[in-house]
């Protein structure tokens, strides 16, 4: 049964690594770009530290290769640019500030430069999918681990992060890792305890949601320990506390996971208190972000408490939400009460249905729960920046995701009780509640960041219901071969949200013309991508006054809604106006 297990989580996982390698042809966002220029810089730190290993390790050589970006842990970047330095095929003709410093050889080159950095995540994120099953399969059952697993595989928004050199989708790895670990080490003991302590210093080296991890798990082990805690008083001792056993793991991680940090962030070897002060106080005091809501751009707290809720049920496919809402409801019937909601005795033998076939694992419901709920918890207080979408309580998302595999159990339970034998049905109704989250995970891949559910109307609910639209500056990619084709020698194009590091990302790449020049002033450029944002409307109307008021010559669309608009100037490309106006860029 393990092996077999071993062999299904394995299968899954090189599906899931074969479908995010398969569709890489997406745009640059703007924190990836950042990214990009940081694993770049923190490469020639391992130059050096080849040829000259003691001057690596001075402060200077420190602070100079790793000064860039310092308001987030290294590990994620130093991962992107070892893997860019290794797979990369770097670009032999670049332009001048291109790169950071000498033109690195490549040493196997068998991928583009962007390709090369994100590998690291796909890897990582196919790893989660391995989990996520070994973990549902061993704990739940078979069926409820597959349906964790295919849930967890097409989610749009978390498949789109999926791709990118970021640390949104590794630090939920990390996350579940180090959940996983302290789950088994309270089972199989102490060697899982050590590896907890591991890996939660890598979770801590992958970015800061990883320090709320031991308060997620100490409230587990109160929860299911919390008839274990005992006052008593005695004659002669007077009144004393008796407390369950204290988990192994608890030591490991406070005594392992600090020096895994410490070796894995260069900036704390010389300061490290100073380091860190600063990067608390940096992310206590973050600066606000826009955020359309439901017709309200928030800039300043306080922000809806139920926004991370919300957005949850809009964003991840409604048969998922689904299948979440009947495995949380059978979860919470099994751990509470016989009586499902009052139902009365006639109902009995369908809510006999729903429970599981064999008894779970003692506190797996409390573990599950807990380790969902934190993340989604964290964003909603009022005064947490609720910017970057869906992105910052991802690390809930796979428990949210177990919680459905025990609805896609129970569903499946369901139908076997009233049709016995009738295995096609079981494999109809799998395919029914996965087709649409198949297609809506890869029919418009590259714009996930602005997917909504068919519960809200789909992407027309950016409209309709007055939400944020794509907010990245990535969708300026799927404009590119039009500026390439009809672009007049040395144009100039306004990339508006698009930042400089991505569009060099898309010179080294060559996706874009290199005499195409960037330049962020609308007055003198040739082309105007204006990426649709609520806050940005009257630059839009500014840039569209100076181009002599048209139409988008061209622009992104979704399933007919806008997330781009490209405007260009007279003269600006080599053909024909006629034909510029009849020319458009549609995905659908």
């Amino acid at each position: 049964m393990k092996r077999q297990n071993l062999l299904i989580a394995i299968g899954l996982a090189t599906i899931y690594f074969i479908l995010l390698a398969s569709t890489l042809d997406m745009g640059f966002p703007r924190d990836e770009s950042f990214y990009f220029l940081a694993g770049e810089q923190y490469s020639h730190w391992f130059d050096e530290l080849v040829h000259n290993p003691a001057k690596a390790f001075t402060k200077k050589s420190v602070n100079k290769h790793f000064a860039f970006n310092p308001e987030h842990v290294a590990l994620p970047k130093i991962m992107f640019g070892l893997s860019w330095r290794l797979f990369g095929k770097i670009s032999k003709h670049p332009r001048p500030g291109w790169y950071n410093g000498p033109l690195p050889k490549p040493i196997l080159g068998w991928f583009r430069e962007s390709t090369a950095m994100r590998l690291p995540v796909l890897v990582l994120n196919a790893f989660l999918i391995f989990m996520v099953f070994l973990f549902g399969a061993t704990y739940l059952s078979r069926r409820a681990g597959l349906g964790a697993a295919l849930v967890m595989m097409l989610m749009p928004r978390f498949f789109w992060h999926a791709h990118l050199a970021c640390f949104d989708a590794p630090v939920t790895v990390m996350w579940f890792a180090t959940a996983y670990a302290f789950f088994k080490s309270e089972r199989d003991g102490w060697k899982w305890a050590v590896l907890t302590g591991i890996v939660w210093g890598l979770a801590l080296s992958t970015k800061l949601n990883a320090y709320f991890i031991p308060a997620t798990l100490v409230l587990y082990w109160l929860t299911e320990k919390a008839s274990e805690f005992h006052i008593r008083a005695g004659d002669k001792k007077g009144t004393w506390l008796s407390i369950p056993r204290i988990p192994m793991a608890f030591f490991f991680m406070l005594l392992l996971a600090p020096v895994v940090y410490f070796a894995l962030w260069p900036k704390l070897w010389f300061d490290p208190m100073k380091q860190l002060k600063w990067y608390f106080n940096r992310h206590m005091h973050h600066e606000y972000y826009w955020a359309y809501y439901f017709g309200t751009l928030y800039v300043k707290p306080p922000f809806p408490v139920a926004f991370p809720f919300v957005m949850s049920a809009m964003t991840i496919p409604a048969p998922s939400i689904v299948l979440f809402v009947v495995g949380a409801l059978a979860a919470t019937r099994d751990a509470m009460a016989r009586w499902w909601f009052g139902l009365s005795r006639r109902m009995q033998p369908l809510i006999d249905s729903f429970r599981a076939p064999r008894p779970y694992e003692p506190g797996v419901y409390a573990f599950l729960f807990w380790n969902m709920l934190i993340p989604f918890a964290i964003i909603a207080m009022p005064k947490v920046p609720i910017f970057g979408g869906t992105k910052h309580w991802f690390p809930g998302l796979p428990f949210l995701a177990l919680f459905a595999g025990i609805g896609f159990e129970r569903v499946l339970g369901a139908i076997e009780s009233v049709f016995p034998g009738r295995r096609m049905l079981l494999i109809l109704a799998g395919l029914m509640l996965f087709t649409s989250p198949f297609v809506d995970t890869l029919r418009h891949h590259a714009d996930n960041s602005a997917y909504y559910n068919n519960f809200v109307g789909g992407y027309w609910a950016m409209g309709d219901l007055k939400m944020e639209r794509e907010f990245w500056g990535n969708s300026s990619y799927g404009v590119l071969p039009y500026l390439d084709k009809y672009a007049k020698a040395g144009a100039v194009v306004d990339f508006h949200d698009t930042t400089w590091n991505a569009v060099q990302m898309y010179y080294r790449d060559h996706l874009l013309r290199p005499d195409i020049r960037a330049q962020w002033d609308y007055d003198t450029a040739d082309f105007f991508l204006f990426h649709i944002h609520k806050e940005f409307l009257d630059l839009e109307a500014k840039a569209r006054h100076s181009f002599g008021d048209p139409p988008p010559a061209t622009g992104v669309y979704v399933d007919g809604v806008a997330l781009l608009h490209l405007y260009q100037r007279k003269g600006a490309t080599k053909r024909t106006k006629r034909v510029m106006k009849t020319k458009r860029v549609i995905r659908k």
